[in-house]
């Protein structure tokens, strides 16, 4: 749309003021993934580079969550907001960072304990697909001291067609430690996929590609004691979607005509696009201490999931799942991490996992009661560049008490509409935390727009973990801070920026 308002001005000198005013567009419902299709589409990454050819691919590993230049840091998530080449380095996790190797990634410090007589609580040495400990950050070892040959870059699933395509292992040299892919202009959408590195026929490690236009701006939040979190302001693998009230952006152009001497000036009048807070929309799910999102899954007490698609383009609506560890000692600890690894895409139906480790998802954690310790972010750590699991008090002040919320009084929050929009005692700011539901041991996805789950680092027993938990009403409590869940039940994650 152009406008033109003609201000005439027989001012022979300095400046005047002129209002000028123009109407809003007229709100309307509008399509909300249309909407982000379109965003994604347009969308340029910050660098400024042209990414339109694979040489001049982007490396994902040497920006922040906003476009910034960072040293070369890595981990198992990455993300991307417009079209064009990427790549990434073939490293364990975060096990890089700001350009040097991040060693507590992958070794504890912790003193070991043995909350069960002669079972090591601890790992101490965290393992690659081999059950191999870990020794440095590359999984390639085209020349930077990885064990493993990498024979190829592969899709393992996605969950919409040709989101993720061409995805091969570099060209040669020191670029073979890198994965490339294409996220095409034509087929760019808000989703997510997994990307494999195989050595022969079996996955090395795994990497989750998170397709979106979200401001990933994040939220503060101040707990109970004081302390200040930075979360995320959407859960990881987020889509918007469905339909809402709101109506698009749009750019006037306003001409500035001079009377005398007939000179002109052109500006634009931008119109933000706007719509109420969308509360639709799907995330991905992780079992406790795994590092990759499961298949997708929209069933409710059902089995029917979310389309995804295979590394051939073919479709599907079925979950893999098997029992990848068991109670038996040849399938506990280690070996059930290997299996883990190697299976990225297999939900595992055991409810204990690997039975044994308190500190998958905290380098340091040596205890199994509530606690605020810092985390230190370890390989297995799903969460994107500067990002971790919440620390298991970052969600303390989602109460008046810092405790559970028995009363609906209790809970610290403003309203609730498919989640709850907690205060982040900051000033009137709010954070909203989505009733996503929680995933069982047969995958299917329950709860979702009553019940939110959210996983903390913290274990309180060899086959459980503690988890945020809360609802809208009901007769028990309406926010428990640490409740207790079976490890293999798959929990959406809200990822804190790194202490």
């Amino acid at each position: 749309l152009s406008h033109y308002f003609d201000i005439n001005t027989t001012s022979p000198t300095g400046e005047r003021d002129y209002p000028v005013t123009a109407d809003v567009a007229e709100g309307g419902i509008i399509d909300i993934e249309a909407m982000h299709t379109v965003a994604l589409k347009s969308g340029k990454h910050k660098s400024g580079i042209d990414n339109s050819t694979k040489a001049n691919a982007i490396d994902l590993s040497m920006y922040d969550l906003l476009g910034d230049d960072i040293p070369q840091t890595t981990a198992n998530c990455y993300i991307v907001s417009a079209p064009g080449w990427y790549k990434f380095p073939m490293v364990y996790g975060n096990a890089i960072k700001d350009g040097a190797t991040n060693t507590s990634s992958f070794v504890s410090s912790a003193t070991q304990v043995q909350i069960h007589a002669g079972d090591d609580a601890v790992l101490m040495n965290f393992v690659d697909h081999n059950a191999n400990d870990i020794t440095q950050p590359w999984v390639s070892n085209a020349h930077s001291g990885g064990a493993y040959a990498i024979s190829k870059g592969e899709l393992v699933w996605q969950d919409e067609p040709n989101l993720v395509t061409d995805i091969t292992v570099g060209n040669s040299g020191a670029d073979n430690d890198y994965i490339y892919f294409y996220v095409g202009e034509e087929t760019i959408h808000q989703g997510n996929a997994v990307i494999a590195a195989y050595t022969g026929s079996t996955i090395a490690w795994s990497w989750h590609i998170w397709v979106t236009d979200q401001d990933m701006t994040s939220i503060p939040v101040k707990n109970y004691q004081n302390v200040i979190y930075d979360f995320l302001p959407v859960n990881l693998g987020w889509s918007d979607m469905g339909m809402d009230a709101g109506y698009a952006a749009r750019v006037a152009d306003m001409r500035i005509v001079q009377s005398i001497g007939n000179k002109t000036a052109d500006c634009d009048i931008i119109q933000n696009g706007y719509s109420d807070k969308n509360e639709n929309g799907n995330c991905t799910f992780y079992e406790w201490g795994r590092k990759d999102p499961m298949l997708p899954s929209t069933g409710e007490k059902t089995s029917i999931n979310k389309t995804w698609y295979n590394s051939a383009g073919v479709s599907s609506t079925t979950q893999e799942i098997a029992e990848l560890s068991s109670y038996q000692a040849a399938r506990r600890g280690i070996n059930a991490i290997k299996a883990f690894i190697q299976n990225p895409f297999v939900y595992d139906s055991y409810n204990a996992m690997d039975h044994k480790h308190f500190n998958l998802w905290n380098a340091n954690e040596n205890t199994n009661t509530p606690n605020g310790n810092i985390v230190v972010k370890t390989v297995y750590d799903p969460s994107p560049i500067g990002y971790c699991i919440p620390a298991g008090d970052a969600y303390t002040g989602f109460t008046t008490t810092g405790g559970d919320a028995s009363t609906i009084d209790e809970v610290n929050a403003v309203s609730f509409s498919k989640g709850w929009y907690f205060k982040t005692n900051l000033g009137d700011g709010t954070i909203y935390i989505p009733s996503a539901g929680f995933r069982t041991s047969t995958a299917d996805l329950n709860s979702v727009n009553h019940r939110g789950s959210y996983w903390t680092p913290i274990a309180p027993q060899r086959f459980n973990a503690f988890h945020l938990t809360f609802v809208p009403s009901g007769t028990g409590k309406f926010v428990e801070l640490y409740y207790i869940t079976s490890r293999h039940y798959a929990c959406p994650m809200r990822s804190v920026q790194e202490k």
